[in-house]
């Protein structure tokens, strides 16, 4: 079969009813350009200020831009057929939602819009009022470009309810601001406090009475926790702390839960954690040490088949420490990721050797 090139290939049949209708729409409408549509030209700053001044009004005005209520929802979904239709005959459906997602996203958040949201939420609180509070910001955005003084409308954005609950979730909300690390003012002031407040019984902190009084913006466990391992933070053990800790254990019974607390009196600067996790993953002469060898790898895959990942139970039935349990097994299982062609020192080759010694 023969075969033309573009130059070459014979043009099709005219439909000539096709252009018939065309010239009809044309003479009916009065305007040739109502009919085709534009969908690479340029926004112009009073279509922008259209599309803009349009959706400002879906809580208010025209509900049939809307595909539903947005009172019983957070989200707003507009009908964009409609919009790009009725409004933007020359743009198509794509190019008019597109655009006011880029509207949308261009514009960084003010201080008034974000001071808004923070007063909202204490009046109407954080659930199913967000199409309210976007209301209001929006009602705001409308006031202040309405004066004579303010500028264009262009220059600022519609915000949607889900836009104020994501910008109130992950900037504003005074719990996300717990995952940060502590500041030197947060570190200062949790140092002043632990002077200032009272104990509780057993001399323990108080760290629900400083979260409320000194730092609202940190939950109590963290407040514990960056005690124990910034402030508290331990050095390593020397020889002379060692055999001091081995020697006061001997003048005690580990049996009772409270021994910790009194050996830790007789360390200075160690708390009775440390002295206790020092003595069991250490100190400890009944621990077992030394190279794994085949029969301790075996026995290890069995206890972890039958204990999982719980290495209390798993260095119960080694004689070893969770400690080193937890790092040989990562250690392995690393050497099988980094090196996964030759596997050696990883699981599967230590699995396969013990497979040969069954």
């Amino acid at each position: 079969m023969q075969k033309f090139s573009r130059e070459q290939r014979p043009l099709l049949p005219i439909n000539y009813n096709l252009v018939l209708q065309t010239s009809k729409k044309i003479k009916e409408n009065n305007n040739e350009d109502s009919l085709f549509i534009t969908k690479n030209k340029p926004w112009t700053e009073a279509e922008i200020e259209k599309l803009k001044i349009l959706l400002l009004s879906y809580a208010s005005l025209d509900n049939q831009l809307l595909l539903y209520n947005s009172h019983k929802k957070k989200n707003v979904i507009y009908n964009w057929k409609l919009i790009s239709s009725k409004y933007f005959p020359n743009r198509t459906l794509n190019n008019v939602k597109n655009k006011w997602h880029n509207i949308q996203l261009r514009f960084p958040w003010t201080k008034q819009e974000d001071q808004i949201i923070i007063d909202s939420v204490k009046q109407f609180g954080e659930k199913d009022h967000w199409d309210k509070i976007a209301l209001t910001i929006n009602s705001s955005i409308v006031t202040s470009t309405t004066s004579p003084n303010s500028s264009s409308l262009l220059t600022s954005v519609i915000r949607s309810p889900s836009q104020c609950l994501a910008r109130w979730r992950d900037i504003l909300k005074p719990l996300k601001s717990k995952q940060k690390n502590f500041s030197e003012f947060e570190h200062l002031t949790l140092k002043k406090a632990l002077k200032e407040t009272p104990l509780l019984k057993g001399n323990r902190i108080n760290w629900k009475f400083i979260h409320q009084h000194y730092l609202p913006n940190r939950t109590p466990i963290q407040l514990y926790k960056h005690y124990y391992n910034v402030i508290c933070k331990p050095d390593k053990w020397n020889l002379q702390e060692d055999e001091l800790l081995l020697k006061i254990i001997k003048e005690y019974s580990l049996d009772n839960v409270d021994v910790w607390k009194k050996i830790a009196q007789n360390i200075p600067g160690r708390t009775a954690i440390q002295c206790r996790n020092r003595y069991i993953n250490k100190l400890d002469p009944s621990l077992k040490k030394g190279r794994y060898s085949v029969e301790d790898q075996f026995q290890l895959f069995m206890s972890i088949k039958k204990n999982g990942h719980r290495w209390s139970l798993v260095a119960k039935d080694l004689g070893r420490s969770k400690v080193a349990i937890a790092k040989i097994y990562s250690a392995w299982k690393y050497r099988d990721q980094v090196y996964p062609r030759r596997r050696k020192g990883g699981i599967n080759s230590i699995y396969g050797k013990l497979l040969s010694h069954i």
